[in-house]
């Protein structure tokens, strides 16, 4: 139970720290005197007389409760004077729209002789700045002397990040209270106990948490080459904490590489994508002399056992679709016109021609010895008879007496 007891205190004091109530010093940025009113912000800048680190911010409360809007900035020259601009600096820290009354804790280190500048104010669309009486403020950090200076920018902080800055001689400027640790910190230049460097910032050989640099540890340090470091390999990021990319010699199986060998070309026994080790015919890439390749080196389906297109096939695309073609040109149209026309059409022209012509010509010539000339002729289905007439010893008689 003890134990518990204990540990729960110290959570609750590295919680208290975060949030900033718990500091080693505060910035004195003076008396508040009024509220300035508008779409305007107003606030401060400094020139830092020594190395120390910003743990907590605050709009203070005679400005009222609404959300608090604070920027804190580096300038890289002196601000100018009013009517001219600044945008000559570097934004450390933009924090908008943050309820309540409490600190805002971060964690910003400032090095001597740094010129620093803090806008602040609560509301959204109208701002509510807290003005001090004068237009600086002499005060100290750490011991050391410092001079707060009026800072103001013509447009809404809540709506609009620091821009066209300037300073002025003639009006109020405005408080924004400030926590701060003077004592060993990273980034003061010193390495401290807990510290395994302290370059003032990132170095070649530091990080900027004062670690030394290591690729995998999580902390990307362009200083020393770094590209990205995602503690280890990553989808973007290769193992050596270089960019991913198919082509770069580093084989990053998490990003989908098969292989990798230091180029993007087709062919050459690692696919140009890097998705897979070309092997030859059967492995789905057309590398010459293939004419196909179906991803097997069956026959009898197109693409044979040496990657070249079959006879009376087709092969087209990566892996190799076949189609059949054939060299059979009947189509199955079935083009046999059995017209069948029978032309027998049972005309029956059967040319019967039965002329049973009997001619039975029975030419008896009874030559007796009358002188009587009988004539006759006799002929199926007509019968005709003659007589020339009577002559002498009495022919016609005898000729009709012969008939009978």
């Amino acid at each position: 139970m003890r134990k518990r007891i204990i540990v729960s205190l110290f959570g609750a004091l590295i919680a208290m720290l975060a949030a900033g109530s718990i500091s080693a010093a505060e910035i004195n940025v003076g008396p508040w005197n009024n509220n300035y009113t508008g779409s305007t912000t107003r606030g401060f800048h400094f020139t830092s007389p020594i190395d120390f680190n910003i743990t907590g911010l605050r709009v203070p409360v005679e400005a009222g409760t609404g959300v608090q809007n604070i920027e804190i900035m580096l300038f890289n020259t002196p601000v100018p004077a009013y009517s001219s601009t600044s945008n000559d600096f570097t934004s450390l820290g933009r924090w908008t729209n943050v309820a309540g009354t409490g600190w805002i804790a971060c964690d910003i280190d400032i090095h001597t002789g740094d010129i620093i500048g803090i806008l602040g104010a609560r509301g959204t669309s109208s701002l509510s700045n807290p003005y001090g009486g004068t237009d600086t403020y002499a005060t100290t950090i750490d011991g050391q002397a410092v001079t707060l200076h009026r800072l103001g920018m013509q447009h809404n902080l809540n709506t609009t990040a620091a821009c066209d800055l300037w300073t002025e001689a003639t009006s109020s400027y405005s408080l924004v209270e400030v926590q701060y640790n003077a004592g060993p910190y990273c980034g003061d230049g010193t390495t401290d106990s807990g510290e395994d460097c302290d370059d003032s910032g990132e170095s070649a050989t530091c990080d900027a948490d004062c670690t030394f640099v290591s690729c995998g540890d999580g902390t990307t340090n362009t200083t020393a080459g770094e590209d990205c470091d995602d503690s280890g390999e990553s989808a973007t990021c290769n193992a050596d904490c270089t960019t991913a990319t198919c082509g770069d010699g580093t084989t990053n199986t998490t990003a989908g590489e098969d292989c990798d060998d230091s180029n993007t070309i087709d062919c050459d026994g690692c696919h140009g994508d890097c998705s897979a080790v070309e092997t030859g015919c059967g492995d789905g890439f057309i590398c010459s002399p293939e004419e196909c390749d179906d991803l097997n080196t069956a026959i009898g389906d197109g693409c044979d056992d040496n990657c070249d297109v079959e006879e009376d096939w087709d092969c087209t695309g990566e892996p190799s679709t076949c189609t059949e073609t054939g060299s059979d040109t009947d189509t199955d149209a079935d083009t046999d016109s059995d017209t069948d026309s029978d032309t027998d059409a049972d005309a029956d022209t059967d040319s019967d021609t039965d002329s049973d012509s009997d001619s039975d010509s029975d030419s008896d010539s009874d030559s007796d010895a009358d002188s009587d000339s009988d004539t006759m002729s006799l002929t199926t289905n007509s019968c005709a008879c003659g007589m020339a007439g009577a002559s002498d010893n009495g022919s016609v008689l005898k000729a009709i007496l012969s008939l009978i």
